[in-house]
């Protein structure tokens, strides 16, 4: 069963009862300021109170307003500004992004530009975002490579509490799909009809459940995730609403139908805002910052995703140069015993044509041959031992780049899938060797 609206839903209480940056005291009205920790004894989180020593509360007791009053005057930034592929770069993001709301900033800025990327990390940021409960969280779709925030992105800006666009940039465009080697696939094209539906079902009720955490309307980002769904608006006790057509009221009038069958919804930053999917735009970063009185905050850059992102990419084309080295050693090596193969085939030949010259002369020699004869045998036997000791140096070679391309694939997660493949490979190659040293004493 599909737990994960319920799971929101608890997030959602803590927040609207942790948040905040004035505390009041419930029965003696004793009031402070300062801002939540998320470090805990017991029952009781720590709070960094203004002008006096951190004490651990239980804030049940207490009645929080979220304000900027007893917060540091700064801001940290962080930036989803390619697609979202990278383990060590999501896992930088969540322990970074916790570490910045424990330092007390007036919000942390997520700008976001992205066409999307893997469904299962952009959960864990998700799920990084909405467990921030003493830190408000702002998304600002910047456009710049990609122009907005799509697919996991749109989700990953519906996970923070405000969402700000750039002018010219757009949201939605939100559906499941599997990332095969030859690009991206229809689950049901993978999976199955019955398999596709089940995973689309529990990916659909997850993004609705996170935008409504925020109080954003779910049937429009319903409509970004699934192609079969609309939402048409209609006007509700004085205000705007959008719902799933299937449940329009009897005589209730349409005022719009937003997405069209067999196309995801991808909504401009004007018309996020007009349907409360965005809550402003703005024409620039400063624009925004003055309007959520942070201009003359100091900015805190976040370099720690950045930083796992460059390291991967630095050891994953070192990865590369040794998977193409293992490329060409394995032609090599393939070259070498074809020749082998072709040399024995040859001299099985030449022994039967020299068994049966042979025959009917008087036997002398070694063996029965002559000294010619035997002379030549050495020299065969000379060219197959130096072809054998050249094909076990590749072999050997190629075990060794084997076994360094594994040693990099179990340290670095997101190589993890090629271990199986090197493994098998490996193997086969180590058993060649084998074989190969097994002729020479032959």
């Amino acid at each position: 069963m599909f737990r994960y609206p319920a799971v929101i839903v608890s997030v959602l209480f803590v927040c609207m009862t942790c948040l905040g940056d004035t505390f009041t005291h419930r029965t003696s009205v004793d009031s402070f300021n300062g801002y939540i920790v998320s470090r805990k004894r017991g029952n009781r989180t720590q709070v960094r109170i203004e002008k006096r020593k951190p004490r651990y509360l239980d804030l049940s007791n207490y009645k929080v307003e979220r304000n900027y009053l007893g917060r540091k005057n700064r801001v940290y930034t962080f930036g989803i500004k390619d697609a979202v592929g990278l383990v060590t770069e999501t896992e930088a993001f969540e322990k970074s992004v916790r570490t910045a709301a424990n330092q007390g900033p007036l919000f942390i800025l997520i700008e976001i530009d992205t066409p999307g990327g893997r469904i299962d990390l952009a959960k864990r940021i998700c799920s990084a975002i909405t467990n921030l409960d003493n830190c408000t969280t702002v998304a600002f779709i910047s456009g710049d490579k990609f122009g907005g925030a799509f697919s996991a992105g749109a989700i990953i800006s519906l996970a923070c509490d405000r969402i700000y666009m750039l002018e010219g940039t757009a949201i939605g465009a939100a559906s499941l799909y599997a990332q095969t080697a030859s690009g991206p696939e229809e689950l049901k094209d993978i999976y199955g009809e019955s398999i596709a539906e089940k995973f689309s079902s529990a990916w659909s009720a997850y993004c609705v459940a996170l935008a409504e955490l925020n109080d954003r309307p779910g049937q429009l980002v319903r409509a970004m995730v699934e192609k079969q769904a609309e939402a048409i608006e209609i006007i509700e006790d004085g205000k705007r609403a959008f719902i799933d057509p299937k449940n329009k009221p009897e005589g209730q009038k349409t005022i719009r139908t937003w997405g069209d069958k067999n196309s995801l919804l991808t909504l401009t930053a004007d018309e996020a805002v007009v349907t409360g999917i965005a809550d402003r735009k703005v024409s620039s970063k400063q624009e925004l910052l003055v309007f959520l009185k942070a201009e003359k905050a100091a900015e805190r850059p976040d370099r720690n995703a950045l930083k796992a992102r460059r390291v991967f990419e630095k050891a994953k084309a070192k990865f590369d140069a040794i998977l193409n080295s293992i490329d060409y050693l394995e032609q090599r090596a393939n070259i070498l015993v074809k020749e082998y193969n072709s040399f024995e085939a040859e001299l099985r030949k030449v022994n039967r044509v020299a068994e049966r010259e042979r025959y009917g002369r008087r036997r002398t020699g070694f063996y029965g041959s002559t000294y010619s004869e035997v002379m030549e045998r050495k020299r065969i036997f000379s060219d197959r031992d130096v072809l054998l000791d050249d094909i076990l140096n590749v072999l050997d070679e190629l075990i060794s780049e084997y076994k360094a391309a594994l040693a990099m694939a179990k340290k670095y997660t997101d190589l993890n899938h090629y271990v199986r493949t090197l493994e098998k490979s490996l193997t086969k190659t180590e058993a060649t060797y084998d074989e190969v040293s097994f002729r020479f004493g032959y």
